[in-house]
């Protein structure tokens, strides 16, 4: 599917302007409250971000966020119904608060499978999930594409996942096609959160770390071809 960072399914996401959200409860107790974040959002028509996607966008969006459960990287198996309308300013508005117990409650501790090799998490019960992204035309249904998110100043890719408490993440999953990701992840608390993916010091090696200040993400979507309206 999409990004050229993996080569795997598509890579997901960015807060606007913190490092983590977090609510409910999870095994480290209450988290703080969320409220929604806006995006803008930009349409491509290749998987490197290189053309600018020319044709028509269908006016009425929605942004459908299923989950990886046990994984950061692999093809979404679970819908937890986060979904997030883009406005006609081509803004996209999700709610985290809202899906936090379906999150929780998707979550499943690491899948041992060759997406995973390699990667060690502590403590080894945590529960977590990926979320994934797609772009649907609201009215008809129709998948318009893959999508993730970026932020604009570093132009890292950025995951958006949940965990059930506090944790680390270290270790080097290598994949097939000659990509290496190296985990620095460190999870304050239960709750969503956002890790960038670092690709400066080479094309092949990745690494993975949790968002520590400030981030500003769009949403980028790959249109699949020519939409008809």
């Amino acid at each position: 599917m999409m990004w050229r960072v993996v080569g795997f399914a598509a890579l997901i996401c960015a807060l606007q302007g913190c490092a983590t959200t977090q609510n409910g409860t999870g095994k480290d107790g209450p988290a703080r409250d969320d409220t929604a974040i806006r995006l803008p959002v930009e349409y491509y028509a290749d998987e490197s971000f290189d053309e600018v996607y020319q044709g028509v966008v269908p006016p009425q969006k929605v942004a459908v966020l299923p989950v990886v459960p046990g994984a950061l990287v692999g093809v979404p198996t679970k819908n937890i119904d986060l979904n997030g309308p883009i406005d006609d300013q081509d803004v996209l508005k999700l709610s985290l608060a809202a899906a936090v117990d379906r999150a929780r409650s998707a979550s499943i501790p690491k899948l041992e499978s060759p997406l995973t090799s390699g990667m060690l998490i502590t403590p080894s019960d945590t529960r977590f999930a990926r979320m994934g992204s797609f772009l649907f035309d609201a009215v008809s249904g129709e998948q318009l594409g893959g999508a993730g998110f970026i932020d604009i100043a570093s132009q890292h890719f950025l995951l958006l996942t949940y965990f059930d408490q506090s944790c680390i993440i270290t270790g080097e999953s290598r994949y097939p096609n000659g990509t290496v990701w190296r985990y620095n992840v460190k999870i304050p608390a239960a709750g969503f959160h956002w890790i960038e993916i670092d690709t400066t010091s080479s094309s092949y090696v990745s690494v993975l770390r949790t968002v520590t200040g400030k981030v500003s993400p769009k949403y980028v979507a790959v249109i699949q071809g020519q939409v008809e309206l």
